[in-house]
């Protein structure tokens, strides 16, 4: 078969990126809150983000710049 080469892309990160909902701030918060034992849906509630990216965030697997 073909081989392709893959180009990688670097796509902007974080606050960068023109569809961001939240600011690294946002996130400083948001980790904060959930250290402190507030629920993910709770938190989620006050920011325009599911409450399963809220537990993305938290667990590290987004914005992982932060």
């Amino acid at each position: 078969g073909r081989r392709v080469m893959a180009r990688w892309i670097e796509y902007p990160k974080g606050e960068d990126h023109h569809r961001a909902k939240l600011t690294a701030d946002d996130v400083r918060k948001i980790r904060e809150r959930a250290e402190s034992g507030e629920s993910n849906r709770q938190i989620a509630k006050d920011y325009p983000v599911s409450y399963v990216q809220v537990c993305a965030i938290v667990r590290g697997r987004a914005w992982k710049s932060v």
